[in-house]
């Protein structure tokens, strides 16, 4: 077989080999550096997502609670049948509206029942009282079930008909002692809040809060929130199923929820399908206020390498070029020197002595001193 041919058929075997190598181990490296980028990147969004949820929801749960504790709204929540405790009641009620971020409060005693509520334009001035809760009236339950379920404080998405205002209510109890007096907060226009937690319009980031039962608290498609869900029995609610559709993804992250509910300030992460897509999901358990905070991530967006193979490609086509310009090389200096050599040996042993005086390699290498001794022999014979 031809010195040239042999030369080609190695060079092919080395190069399919050091390319199956190249390809596999970058797949491993790129692996283990997409999942570790996309592992920190994806901790690092459900931090920021849970806190920008969360911090503005602590503000006013902190100051509900404070106004909660006044002396006046105590006295009043006894008996606001009293004038005079209703009447100081009410000026520390607004005291506290305008600090309030809606500035509005809400304001019910259990024994009345009476709903009292101002909002940011004052419009209910010298006439907060604006109609009586009732047992026996399903739009009032959710007061009733507040109050049963006796939680110093609870977030409740719903909508108050009386009113004709949607809003995240902060719902504190106020208690004196062991008695429960009735129940006082304010509430977050729910347009404004979605824009600033989840449709906040980043690309590939979807946000979705849910409670302990998977019931959907925030979401930017606001048809799929679960409002007044403390009324609403397990079958009636609106669940996070409805956005992730996979069996699968939805038993990994129930088994998910009740490990971080036991460890509060971790974060997991793991893969699911998203509108038919392979997404990254986060999950975050905010104890503060009973929800998890899921954050899906499209993961074309966090992996820092997508198209690996192209890699071991232009590591095929660099040694390609480097082999064949070893090949040119290695042609002009050893090939076609050592095939003229052995013509030029050929001729002689036909007794064409004068073959001999053709061969022109005039390199200085090992080569080019091969043939000039080639030379001499030729012309000694």
């Amino acid at each position: 077989m031809p010195l040239k041919l042999k030369f080609i058929i190695l060079l092919a075997i080395v190069l399919i080999s050091v390319t199956m190598a190249a390809w596999f181990f970058t797949e491993k490296i790129v692996s283990a550096v997409n999942a570790r980028w996309a592992f920190q990147f994806s901790q690092r969004q459900v931090q920021f997502d849970k806190h920008r949820t969360l911090m503005p929801l602590i503000r006013e749960i902190a100051l509900a609670r404070q106004l909660a504790v006044e002396p006046s709204i105590i006295l009043m929540a006894k008996n606001d049948q009293d004038a005079r405790a209703k009447k100081n009641a009410i000026a520390v009620l607004e005291r506290y509206r305008n600090n309030f971020r809606d500035q509005s409060y809400f304001f019910v005693p259990l024994r009345s029942g009476n709903y009292y509520y101002n909002d940011a334009q004052n419009s209910f001035a010298g006439r907060e009282l604006r109609y009586q809760l009732s047992r026996d009236n399903r739009k009032d339950q959710w007061f009733y079930a507040i109050i049963k379920s006796a939680k110093t404080y609870q977030i409740n998405l719903e909508q108050d008909v009386n009113l004709g205002v949607t809003k995240v209510w902060i719902n504190v109890l106020i208690e004196s002692g062991n008695e429960v007096l009735g129940m006082i907060g304010t509430g977050i226009d729910i347009t404004s809040f979605l824009k600033e937690t989840v449709d906040t319009g980043q690309e590939g980031i979807h946000n979705i809060f849910v409670d302990s039962d998977m019931a959907v608290q925030l979401y930017r498609d606001a048809s799929l929130i679960d409002y007044a869900s403390i009324t609403k029995s397990a079958k009636e609610r609106k669940r996070v199923d409805a956005i992730l559709t996979d069996p699968h993804d939805i038993d990994t992250l129930k088994k998910t929820m009740l490990r971080l509910k036991s460890s509060p300030y971790r974060i997991e992460t793991f893969p699911v399908t998203f509108k038919g897509l392979p997404y990254m999901l986060g999950v975050a358990y905010l104890p503060e206020i009973g929800w998890y905070d899921l954050t899906l991530m499209d993961t074309k967006d966090i992996f820092l390498l997508q198209n690996f193979f192209l890699l071991p490609v232009g590591f095929l086509i660099l040694m390609l070029l480097a082999s064949l310009a070893f090949g040119l090389l290695l042609s002009r200096s050893i090939i076609r020197p050592v095939m003229a050599l052995n013509a030029a040996a050929n001729a002689i042993e036909s007794g064409l002595f004068d073959r001999a005086e053709n061969l022109d390699y005039g390199g200085t290498d090992e080569v080019g001193e091969v043939t000039r001794a080639f030379r001499k022999m030729a012309s000694a014979l």
